[in-house]
């Protein structure tokens, strides 16, 4: 039975485990004995790889990585080879790979060949350099093969570094920051560093007489160098808060353990919207990652039009759902719906500024679960009922799939599995709900697709390479609803502006007409735009539509917001 015994290599590799690795001298020279050869085996090693197997393909052995030497050994000699080891000798001094000492390969007859594999691992002290090993394979009667000599390079881990680049105060009234009055405070993080960051935990901590509306810990499962992601904390100060500011403080630290960083961030009582300058750390790794510094970049998410309008008849609910990695395991950070939050957060500050909602009449959720979807969706329906000639917006960013035996369209709460849509809302369900509000105006805006695909490089079904054509929804009562592409096609991101593509020109649209343009209007300008700028930005065609109720006949193309 072989005995595999690994070596951390810190100057050389020490030769007293011969003894205990299962194999000796005298016992192969036994074995040689009870066959011996007809002619000399002639060894020779060829083929020689390198090869990641649980890292990144790149051809360097990194730190915490498992990788293995393989060459084929075949045997050119009339006689067979008896009791083969072989065996990888350092040649230099690099620390911290750790080597399998001796392999027991058996014997290989004339004329045969075998490809081996050795394994070799990267602690994760190692030290970024060239190693230079020697490939020996010794046969029990003397007929070694020639040593062959490989080199590889070494790469020290590599060192996430989460920071802060961007972050801004909001009044959730849109009117200046006060005392007793809910406010939102948008983080961006980005890692910086050169290392994969995990199981990044954000921790927001209030003063006296401060306290969190909602979520004071937050959870990202993984963000690659230079890659982002935003955190909203909602909080509040009561009225005996005396000071005239309000300091907040943010821990952020990983599931490595490599870094713990706290910052703390100061709102002026009485600001509204504030959009300091970012701050900036220089990456310490020379590796060549350009890190490109991300902040609230987006034309749409700054001056936004503050009409006067109240419509106290109006109500919405608005639903981002972005992080599905928060309640699903399994799921890799390109599944999630990049920008979702960011979109349902902006496209609110249109409905109370520009569109006329009142605040408590206006219902926000982000990364939603099933239940509560449901309920916000039901509360809405419920006080249209009790409300004279009522006007209902619904908006949703986020995942959207279709049945594939059905071919019925769902919107995905965070909580629930691409497998288990049962679980999750029926468009059609969706549709008759709000239908049942009798309301006078009922306008949906879906920025999600059902095809089967996702916002970036993966949907929930990544692994589903086929799209399919979801059933056309039929809408009743007076719904218009405007979704953000047709068919098989998916909706994609503006990654340029920190937007769904839909969703940015929806909000370009109402900034540059503040609102005063009719549905047939912003239907026409949707159509015209959002084609084209997909090929551009994404390479792909992206066609928004308009579902129209056959109620209506042509009268929703007069309808104003």
């Amino acid at each position: 039975m072989t005995r595999y015994v690994y070596v951390v290599l810190f100057a050389l590799v020490s030769f007293e485990l011969c003894g205990q690795a299962g194999w000796s001298t005298d016992k192969e020279v036994n074995i040689a004995k009870s066959a011996a050869p007809t002619g000399p085996a002639n060894l020779e090693i060829s083929d020689v790889a390198f090869s990641d197997v649980d890292g990144n393909s790149n051809s360097v052995l990194d730190a915490n990585e498992k990788a293995e030497i393989s060459f084929t050994l075949s045997n050119l000699g009339k006689g067979n080879a008896h009791a083969l080891a072989a065996d990888l000798i350092p040649l230099n001094q690099i620390k911290g790979i750790a080597l399998l000492f001796k392999k027991q390969l058996g014997d290989l007859f004339a004329g045969k060949s075998m490809r081996i594999a050795l394994p070799i691992r990267g602690v994760p002290f190692l030290e970024t350099g060239k190693a230079e090993l020697e490939i020996h394979v010794q046969e029990a009667n003397g007929f070694d093969s020639n040593p062959i000599r490989v080199s590889f390079n070494t790469q020290r881990v590599k060192i996430p570094e989460i920071s802060i680049a961007d972050y801004r105060f909001t009044g959730n009234d849109g009117e200046a920051i006060g005392l007793g009055h809910p406010i939102s405070l948008t983080v961006l993080v980005q890692n910086k560093g050169q290392g994969e960051a995990i199981d990044i935990r954000t921790e927001f901590t209030t003063p006296e007489k401060v306290f969190p509306a909602a979520e004071s810990s937050f959870y990202i499962d993984r963000l690659k160098p230079n890659e982002g992601a935003s955190i909203v904390f909602e909080f509040f100060a009561n009225k005996k808060y005396d000071r005239e500011e309000i300091p907040i403080e943010i821990s952020i630290t990983d599931g490595h353990g490599k870094f713990e960083q706290i910052h703390t961030l100061n709102m002026q009582i009485g600001e509204s919207s504030i959009t300091p300058p970012p701050i900036t750390i220089a990456p310490k790794s020379e590796e060549p990652i350009v890190i490109e510094k991300i902040v609230f970049r987006s034309d749409v998410d700054a001056g936004i039009p503050t009409t006067g309008k109240i419509v106290k008849n109006r109500f919405a609910l608005i639903i981002g759902n972005e992080d599905y990695g928060k309640f699903q395991t399994g799921l890799q950070s390109d599944q999630n719906v990049l920008f979702a939050r960011n979109d349902a957060l902006m496209f609110k500050e249109y409905a109370v500024n520009t569109l006329g909602v009142m605040e408590k009449h206006t219902f926000t959720l982000t990364d939603a679960t099933r239940g509560q979807m449901s309920r916000e969706i039901e509360r809405i329906t419920e006080l249209a009922k009790l409300t004279p000639n009522a006007e209902i917006i619904f908006y949703y960013a986020g995942h959207g799939l279709p049945d594939f035996e059905t071919f019925e369209s769902y919107l995905v709460p965070v909580d629930v599995a691409a497998s288990n849509l049962d679980a999750a809302i029926k468009l059609k369900d969706l549709y008759a709900k709000l239908a049942s509000s009798k309301a006078s105006k009922i306008m949906v805006f879906l920025d999600a697709c059902f095809s089967g695909g996702g916002r970036g490089e993966n949907g929930l079904l990544s692994a589903r390479t086929v799209k399919i054509r979801p059933k056309s929804e039929i809408v009743g009562g007076n719904i218009v609803a405007f979704t953000a592409s047709s068919d098989k096609e998916v909706s994609l991101p503006f990654e340029a502006q920190s937007h769904g593509l839909f969703t940015y020109y929806l909000l370009k649209t109402l900034q540059e007409t503040q609102g005063n343009l009719t549905l047939d209007e912003l239907a026409q300008h949707l159509e015209q735009e959002i084609p084209e700028a997909s090929l551009l930005e994404n390479g792909l065609l992206q066609r928004p539509q308009v579902l129209v109720s056959p109620d209506l006949d042509e009268k929703w193309m007069t309808w104003k917001f």
